[in-house]
């Protein structure tokens, strides 16, 4: 059955649930690094001494400064501790940090797992797109399921720094290509009516999944031990992940793209020779003889020599000399013309190519515009969000929540007006807001004191429009490429937003310079992102594209669902017109109603005469 045509009922919501158990499992994976890097208050304690040095010094004026993670981002040499450090936590937390000493000199080390983990990321997203759209999403997604499973559960017992980044990196890899294949599958097994929903609940899966990680980390302080605790769902889906069956949409994507291939193979090695009754009937009338034939040769004998019958020994000779001479002009014919058919053919397939690469490479760059400015405004608007001075685990908790409430509210911005408008206006939010905040720090000089409570207002209204962008642009993406490269396309632009992300550290490196460049730069390009959304076409309640060239139906039948809204505006003006010409002429005095709804104008004759 289509999924078109497939009724929503209990087995098709408890479906998308568990699918929303992966999209849980990768919340949690996404969310450790900021537990992973938790550094709590530590000292330095010397050796054959008591004395305690909180803190790092650094090596230029051997100052004291207090714990780094309260300090400014700059970069500098510190001395190394000649003791050991110690690290004062409150419910004996063990973070990475804590247990191999990243602090002081070693600090960089601290940055290295999430970069590497993102790369991973990165690379997943490219990897895993080609084989979701190669192998099907179901295999692609019980792979990568279990093997970032085996990996969680080989991160508890590892004992070295490095090895713990080579397995970060693996699990990056897994975990992308999980959340790619799981959204995938989820909207493609539900008709176009459902899709905002079904995303709707990914969005809600994901929120919880980080929900689960701050509870799961305020009870469990070791991070071993919460790195196993997070690969419990994992083997959860054992139970059920079998019972999920593969797309139909898939499998025909599949079917028709291999079945094309097969015809272009067959037909490339194949003369292109067609008998049909007309070319059969050309062939008798030039080679069997007939009664025209003797005719015609009875013109030129005498009489007495038509009357004879013809042998089957002479009509013989007759066909197969003739044979021979059409064989050899229709040769020589036969390749003048197949070389016309495959140049022509050539020029067809190229020419058809042209304009499928041209549609993809158009909406392939404004889907990673979209994604890429939107993650660099993300980045860079929580980086520049004050941190409130209360736990770690509310604060992450308050967070999700506040993305759970944003991603409903767009529920029913999507359901009401589509996927193009929403996205135009957020990305508009965008860059207002990122140009309001270079403003606001620009005006620092003026010291006022609404200034500091308007850039946190904007930076708090900036962070839910740039989440509101990010879930729509991930289902846009899905319902705009066809489901023969729809990992692919998704997978690239996933990789454009994760080099947004490890691109915005370096962008924040103008800091030193002046923080407004960077911000005005990312608002004038999220205000472009918002303007190029515009030439996408709108995918609400429409099917999935299967092929390249179902793309260019979605922008015919969206032209002529204009056309179809001005015809049916031109009717109603003329009917209003014709409306108040009638009622006019019902309650003019020159006009009399003599039944059956004909009026007449006495007045008209009265003037004439």
């Amino acid at each position: 059955m289509n999924a078109e045509e497939a009724k929503v009922g209990c087995f098709q919501m408890v479906l998308v649930l568990l699918l929303g158990i992966n999209y849980v499992i990768v919340a949690m994976s996404h969310g450790l690094s900021v537990f992973h890097n938790y550094t709590p208050k530590f000292y330095c304690e010397m050796k054959d001494s008591t004395h305690k040095s909180y803190g790092c010094q650094v090596m230029e004026n051997s100052s004291m400064f207090a714990n780094l993670t309260f300090t400014s981002p700059e970069v500098s040499a510190f001395t190394s501790c000649s003791g050991e450090y110690h690290f004062e936590t409150e419910f004996m937390e063990n973070s990475v940090v804590t247990e191999w000493g990243l602090v002081c000199e070693k600090r960089y080390l601290s940055f290295l797992g999430p970069t590497v983990y993102y790369i991973g990321v990165l690379l997943g997203a490219w990897i895993t797109g080609f084989l979701i759209d190669r192998i099907g999403r179901l295999p692609v997604q019980a792979i990568c399921l279990y093997v970032q499973g085996t990996i969680a559960v080989a991160l508890y017992i590892v004992q070295s720094y490095p090895a713990f980044l080579v397995l970060r990196s693996l699990q990056g890899v897994f975990v992308q290509g999980l959340q790619n294949s799981t959204y995938i599958l989820s909207l493609e097994l539900f008709p176009a009516r459902s899709r905002t929903l079904v995303a709707l609940i990914m969005q809600i899966s994901w929120s919880m999944g980080l929900i689960l990680l701050a509870l799961l980390s305020y009870v469990i302080p070791d991070w071993r031990i919460l790195q196993l605790a997070v690969s419990v769902p994992t083997a959860i889906t054992v139970l059920y992940i079998w019972q999920i069956f593969n797309t139909k949409k898939f499998i025909l994507g599949k079917t028709l793209e291999s079945n094309s291939i097969n015809l272009k193979n067959k037909f490339s090695n194949v003369e292109l020779y067609q008998e049909t009754p007309s070319s059969v009937e050309n062939f008798n009338k030039r080679h069997l003889p007939s009664n025209s034939k003797c005719d015609q040769e009875s013109k030129m004998t005498t009489s007495s020599k038509c009357d004879k019958k013809i042998s089957p020994k002479d009509t013989e000779e007759v066909m197969l000399s003739k044979i021979k001479k059409e064989k050899i002009s229709k040769n020589e014919e036969k390749t003048g013309s197949n070389d016309t058919k495959q140049t022509a053919n050539k020029i067809n397939s190229r020419l058809k190519n042209a304009i499928e690469s041209s549609i993809l490479r158009k909406y392939g760059a404004i889907m990673i515009c979209q994604w890429w400015t939107s993650t660099i405004a993300c980045n860079i608007l929580d980086d520049l969000t004050p941190s409130f001075q209360i736990n770690r685990h509310i604060t992450f908790t308050l967070s999700a929540i506040l993305e759970m409430a944003t991603n409903t509210f767009v529920y029913f911005v999507l359901s009401r007006y589509g996927r193009r408008l929403p996205i135009c206006t957020y990305q508009s939010f965008n860059g207002i807001v990122c140009i309001l905040i270079a403003v606001f720090f620009i005006l620092t000089a003026t010291v006022a004191p609404w200034i500091d409570i308007a850039k946190t207002t904007m930076l708090l209204f900036g962070k839910v429009t740039v989440m509101s962008t990010l879930s729509i642009v991930y289902l846009y993406t899905v319902e705009i490429f066809p489901t023969v490269i729809r990992g692919r396309c998704l997978g690239l632009c996933v990789m454009s937003a994760k080099i947004g992300s490890l691109s915005i550290l370096h962008l924040l490196l103008l800091r030193h310079v002046s923080l407004p460049i960077p911000l005005l730069i990312i608002g004038i390009l999220c205000l472009v992102s918002g303007v190029l959304v515009l030439i996408l076409p709108e995918t609400l309640n429409k099917i999935l594209p299967d092929q390249v060239m179902d793309m260019k139906n979605i922008i015919d039948e969206n032209n002529c669902k204009d056309d179809d809204i001005n015809t049916e505006n031109d009717v109603k003006e003329e009917d209003l017109t014709e409306k108040q010409i009638l009622r006019q002429k019902l309650f003019s005095e020159n006009w009399v109603d003599a039944g059956n709804g004909i009026l007449v104008n006495f007045m008209e004759n009265k003037n004439t005469e």
